[in-house]
């Protein structure tokens, strides 16, 4: 009876073991387990590059805006730190990205469409979003090997390819 008991037992801690830790590794709910990106969600949610959209949505299929991306960067800042000057963006007065909008600005990471506006609710382009990769390297410290490739190159202005 013993054996049974303990042969029972046994195969189900390695039924148990086989199964997921945790129901969802993520709180979102238009995140299912079979999307072809749920380990990508899960990775950025884990690692607090990527907070959602908030009421428990990842939002996958929206395009990104360009506080969502500056969010980003400061979640990936280990020294990100409030700052304390005033905005010179008419746009940015309160709400949640605030605080990383200034933060941006006085690291000089990015500017704003205008004099006086930053546009933070509007969809991240591409150019926004290379110029942003860019001043963050820097700021980071992190090595440029594309620009030392590029201008080592040639550019040939009638195709516009680099050889």
């Amino acid at each position: 009876m013993k054996k049974r008991l303990f042969s029972l037992l046994l195969a189900l801690l390695l039924c148990v073991g086989a199964l997921p830790l945790s129901a969802a590794a993520h709180p979102f709910s238009d995140v299912k387990r079979g999307d072809w990106y749920n380990e990508a969600v899960e990775y950025v949610y884990d690692e607090v590059i990527f907070g959602g959209t908030g009421n428990g949505r990842f939002s996958p299929n929206s395009a990104m805006t360009r506080a969502q991306l500056v969010q980003v960067l400061a979640n990936n800042t280990s020294n990100y730190a409030r700052v304390s000057i005033s905005t010179p963006f008419r746009d940015v007065k309160s709400g949640w990205s605030y605080d990383v909008v200034l933060w941006a600005y006085d690291n000089e990471l990015v500017s704003g469409t205008s004099v006086n506006r930053f546009s933070h609710d509007s969809n991240l382009t591409r150019a926004d979003l290379v110029t942003l990769l860019y001043q963050y390297s820097k700021l980071s410290g992190a090595p440029l090997p594309i620009r030392n490739a590029l201008e080592n190159r040639t550019y040939a202005p009638r195709t516009g390819a680099c050889y």
